[in-house]
């Protein structure tokens, strides 16, 4: 056998070879994410399970306190003597029950002592009594015949006259001595809805997960956003379903004693998540518990990587196979120009992912970030924050609601941009009299020629004063580069309360926006204009930090880890504009190049060229490129190598190659040098190679 022909049948059992090893890779990658998926999900359901169990034990516990009084009472095993010890003692018994209490009928006898109610409640570490005054609210309580025949745990949140805690209540018929079917009454505990709060805490559900609970109405009992508690809100009305009728299904399935898995894409911030929905066994309620997908498969960077690496064995493996076909003059002009629009077809799909999803680095990526797009996310956030600030007995913290509206942004330099809009803030009375007014840049460039910042209203609405101030500064935030032409920036906003050395921390005002989908640009004016870039996203989130000072006050939260409030919009460069720039004149000089090299592949008489003319051609083509770089980085100020740039380096390179061949032809016999080469490789490998060290640059910078 020929050489040639050993050659290509090694090329073509290499090509095999990296066939078969991208197809393990593509099959193996969607295993891995199906496996992903489904460990996500497992995990899930056993978190739901865990605290569905937790959850049934204290309600069990709870339901057996009522259960033991009303049986000793039906039973005349208790005395209406004990009986005020037996309530107090199931008051104290936990630390999340609020109330217990009993009701009798009017003309109800027990142990000859006609009663109408007893009631403890908790006020603080106290227990007050308010047997006399309770009984009188007695006939107002419409639920009395409701839960006396019904029983359990009730179907809505309760908020007493007596008390302005909510709460839920169990209770547990009493009946008359010797009568099982006479129902002459009740006994009932009052469960504070912190206490279910607590318990739905120790939930792991990420970052922006939370959970929530339903009764047999479909009423939410417990949800981070206390308001739809309180409105008895039903699921259904929340806005959070894009389907309706799925979610009736799943949740008729679920109280049938069913475990429930839906996939929602949420109409409010467009996200996907997951919902989870289990029985509760120890009531009518329902457990349900939102994940958002992303967050929890977290994929994204893993499926890039995965996906450029079969981008790599997909061209290597057409490289092969091309290489393995016969070497004729046209076959190889056929192999050439089919390996670079291959490689090409390679570096546009990088290109793709690229500008499809955000490429952030750094400061710009933590996993701890919890970002903030909308309501609900924000109170489960806040109540995790209430109960880790209560657990380090930080008890004398406050939540200032914060806006933010940008009329303009503009980047100055690679550290520095330049923002004016407004900022607001609302204070209630009676809750925030202690605290000054007024908001901090941290990140304020020290050096910039003005920074205003003026009151421009406040607004007094109920027990709130608004206050709002007009800013205009530059700030400091050093941006990343390095993807240039094709990057995405972070333009992030860190605020401050001016008294950042207290407990006072900032939580987003969304009720003043529209939309808060970050799609929609919250905090952005309409038709907002920045100058070469495309606004993608506009969010809060918070970035934990920890700073190594307490500023000189020793009880400052500065010497822990502190969640700070920021407002960010990522902002996606206009593609077109810095291509034709930069991309264009390097393709010009890169075909001029190529034009040369088949010139100088001529017969010595047919050459325009002479001897130093290749080498002249060069230089002019340097120097031309050399400007062009030095001024793409005078004007992006920027210390690291930016994408753009490994094409100039491709280009020098490619000039010095042929200036080499080109002069070494001239220098040499033509045939003694045809026969060295005699399928004028240089010609041939003159584009794969350019576009082979971009594709392989491409890969690296964007992997």
């Amino acid at each position: 056998m020929k050489k040639p022909g050993k050659f290509r049948l090694l090329t073509f059992i290499l090509f095999l070879t990296v066939s078969v090893i991208t197809v393990v890779t593509i099959i193996q990658h969607n295993q891995r994410r199906r496996a992903l998926t489904q460990d996500a999900i497992d995990m899930s359901m056993q978190e739901t399970h865990r605290v569905d169990s937790i959850l049934d034990l204290e309600l069990g516990r709870i339901m057996g306190l009522a259960d033991g009084i009303a049986d000793g009472l039906s039973l005349q095993k208790i005395g209406m003597d004990t009986l005020p010890y037996m309530l107090n003692a199931a008051l104290q018994s936990y630390e999340d029950v609020f109330g217990t209490g009993i009701i009798l009928d009017v003309d109800s006898m027990v142990q000859g002592k006609p009663r109408r109610g007893m009631f403890r409640y908790k006020d603080g570490k106290d227990i007050i009594v308010e047997d006399s005054a309770y009984s009188l609210r007695v006939p107002d309580f419409k639920w009395y015949e409701n839960r006396k025949n019904k029983g359990g745990w009730s179907d809505n949140v309760f908020i007493s006259g007596i008390s302005e805690e909510p709460t839920v209540q169990y209770s547990k018929a009493i009946t008359a001595p010797g009568q099982p079917g006479n129902k002459i009454g009740l006994v009932y505990i009052q469960l504070s809805i912190r206490g279910i709060a607590s318990m739905m805490n120790t939930l792991s559900l990420g970052k922006a997960g939370y959970g929530f609970i339903l009764g047999s109405n479909d009423n939410f009992i417990y949800h981070p956003n206390d308001q739809w508690v309180w409105d008895q809100v039903s699921i259904y009305e929340s806005g959070y379903f894009d389907n309706r009728e799925m979610l009736e299904q799943a949740i008729a399935a679920v109280k049938s004693g069913d475990t429930k898995l839906l996939n929602f894409r949420n109409p409010v911030n467009g996200q996907e998540s997951w919902y989870f929905f289990e029985p509760m066994d120890n009531s009518d309620w329902l457990l349900g518990v939102m994940f958002f997908k992303e967050e929890l498969l977290n994929e994204h960077i893993k499926a890039r990587h995965t996906l450029i690496f079969i981008t790599i064995l997909t061209v290597i493996g057409i490289g092969f196979l091309l290489l393995s076909l016969p070497s004729t003059r046209n076959y190889n002009w056929s192999k050439s120009y089919l390996m670079s629009i291959f490689f090409v077809l390679g570096i546009a799909y990088i290109w793709y992912l690229g500008l499809e999803q955000p490429i952030l680095k750094g400061w710009d990526v933590d996993r701890e970030d919890v970002i903030i797009t909308d309501k609900v996310v924000l109170e489960a956030f806040k109540t995790k924050m209430d109960s880790s600030l209560y657990a380090t007995e930080r008890e004398n913290y406050s939540f200032i609601p914060t806006g933010i509206f940008l009329e303009h942004i503009q980047l100055m330099e690679s550290h520095t941009f330049m923002v004016s809009g407004y900022v607001w803030q609302k204070y209630t009375d009676g809750l925030h009299d202690h605290i000054a007014r007024g908001f901090l840049f941290p990140e304020a460039e020290p050096n910039a020629e003005y920074i205003e910042i003026e009151e421009a209203y406040n607004h007094r609405e109920g027990n709130q004063t608004v206050y709002g101030w007009y800013f205009r500064v530059s700030l400091r935030k050093k941006f990343n580069y390095g993807l240039f032409p094709l990057d995405w920036q972070n333009i992030r906003i860190k605020l401050w309360h001016i008294e950042f050395l207290d407990e006072v921390f900032l939580v987003p005002d969304l009720d003043a926006n529209q939309y808060n989908n970050p799609t929609s640009l919250p905090g952005l004016q309409r038709n907002f204009v920045m100058p070469g870039w495309t606004l993608e996203q506009s969010f809060f989130n918070y970035k934990k930090n920890r700073y190594n000072s307490d500023f000189g006050v020793r009880s400052a939260k500065t010497n822990r880890d502190i969640m700070e409030l920021n407002f960010n919009v990522y902002a996606k460069r206009v593609f077109w504009s810095p291509f034709v720039t930069n991309f264009f004149p390097i393709f010009v000089v890169v075909m001029l190049l190529f034009i040369a090299v088949l010139n100088n592949q001529k017969q010595a008489d047919e050459r325009v060229m002479g001897r130093w003319g290749i080498l002249e051609l060069g230089a002019a083509f340097f120097f031309v490129l050399i400007i062009g770089q030095t001024n793409l980085r005078s004007q992006l100020n920027v210390e690291e190598l930016i994408y753009v740039e490994y094409y100039y380096f491709a280009v020098y390179v490619a000039i010095i190659i042929t200036c080499i061949v080109s002069t070494a032809v001239f220098k040499t016999n033509i045939k003694a040098l045809t026969t060295l080469k005699k399928d004028d490789l240089m010609k041939y490998a003159y584009w794969p190679m350019i576009t082979g060290f971009l594709f392989l640059v491409t890969c690296l910078v964007f992997y």
